[in-house]
């Protein structure tokens, strides 16, 4: 688990932005965002993810830097 958002029934405002998760190598059952959370009541839009990016390489890749 990379980021887990809330336990389950969590209520709130939460917001992911322009994000990037990777992983290198073999990850199987890999799980980058566990989103557990929902928003308030009556409110669009108070929680959710904008512009995240995920990558799983199973092969050598060079070391970001």
């Amino acid at each position: 688990m990379v980021v887990r958002v809330g336990q389950v029934g969590t209520k709130g405002v939460f917001e992911l932005q322009d994000l990037f998760f990777t992983s290198k190598g073999q990850t199987p059952g890999a799980v980058f965002i566990e989103w557990n959370a929902q928003g308030r009541d009556g409110e669009p839009g108070s929680a959710g993810m904008w512009g995240e990016d995920f990558s799983s390489l199973s092969y050598a890749t060079p070391r970001f830097h």
